[in-house]
């Protein structure tokens, strides 16, 4: 049977691209299966040319191959073969194409484990927070994003790595997931968490990890106040501490000044400590230090000084890191 099966980076792509049948590819709803055994390639350029038109992929687009010697690379597609020891149910069908072939989409967790063969620490750490994100990039939005059900979660990522010993890049692919929190609210909240979470040789300042975009317990009379359940960029649950990233995109008019205000009023009344982060903590290197410095700080984590003094250059460069990306 002839199938097309898009394996990273174009099954990447199309997670992180696709627009439509969100619900249908929640992490909670989505089938899990396998490429048939009778697997062969689709030669044909135009279904291809469809597909990427459809879920904005780029040429030329990666697909399984049937067999190791049955790989075909041009303009348009380039094979990949399937490592024996990533499990058999690592595939989502989508839907036929008009020619009737089968499309099958390498899960999430698969391609996050074949990027660690390509992408640096930091840069698989960052995809990780994509992937886990409850956001998504979009070109057609005033702020160039938009709120979407997390692709996938810290936890199925890990669970699936387990089932992958000895895979090419399962190392840096565990590493990497295990310093990755859920539920990031924007782009500038994954820098923020990774440069105050990561640990002291990785360039962070090895902060205790907090909760990312978690409702806090409020008080009656703070819930009554505010009149809705507010959420916290960054919650240390047990520390009743949160920090509030201050973006120029979402904090401009009077109303949503009044509204933060009302959040903080209605934290502080039960009892947390409100620190405030603004999009100035990454314009220099001076601000970001001293952005982590108060966080540790705020979190009773006073010690360490010959760690940060240290990895102090680590610290840099993944500063620059942040900066660039």
């Amino acid at each position: 049977m002839k199938n097309i099966v898009f394996v990273y980076p174009s099954a990447l792509q199309f997670w992180m691209s696709s627009e439509g049948d969100l619900q249908r590819y929640h992490p909670d709803n989505r089938v899990l299966t396998s490429v048939p055994s009778d697997h062969r390639l689709v030669s044909l350029q135009a279904p291809y040319d469809l597909l990427a038109q459809q879920y904005q992929l780029s040429f030329p687009v990666k697909i399984l191959a049937d067999k190791s010697n049955h790989r075909i690379n041009n303009s348009f597609m380039s094979c990949s073969v399937r490592s024996e020891r990533i499990p058999q149910n690592s595939f989502i069908r989508i839907h036929n194409t008009p020619d009737g072939y089968p499309v099958y989409i390498a899960c999430p967790e698969y391609c996050f484990l074949s990027a660690a063969s390509y992408l640096s620490f930091w840069e698989l750490v960052m995809l990780g927070y994509q992937l886990c994100a409850c956001f998504a990039y979009d070109r057609s939005n005033e702020y160039l994003q938009r709120s979407r059900t997390p692709i996938t979660s810290a936890t199925k990522i890990a669970a699936f790595l387990e089932q992958c010993k000895g895979a090419h890049g399962i190392s840096n692919a565990s590493q990497a997931i295990s310093n990755v929190l859920d539920n990031a609210g924007s782009p500038m909240e994954i820098k923020l968490a990774m440069a105050s979470t990561l640990p002291f040789f990785r360039g962070g300042v090895a902060i205790i990890k907090p909760e990312l975009n978690a409702y806090p317990e409020l008080t009656a009379k703070a819930r009554e106040q505010l009149g809705y359940d507010c959420r916290c960029d960054m919650l240390w649950r047990i520390k009743k501490t949160a920090a509030e990233y201050d973006s120029n995109s979402t904090h401009l008019d009077r109303q949503q000044h009044a509204m933060d205000k009302s959040r903080s009023t209605a934290l502080s009344l039960s009892g947390y400590k409100v620190i405030s982060i603004t999009s100035d903590f990454i314009n220099s290197f001076q601000s970001y230090e001293e952005t982590l410095a108060m966080l540790r700080w705020s979190l009773g984590m006073r010690k360490a000084a010959g760690q940060l003094e240290r990895y102090l250059d680590r610290r840099y460069e993944l500063y620059k890191f942040l900066r660039q990306h």
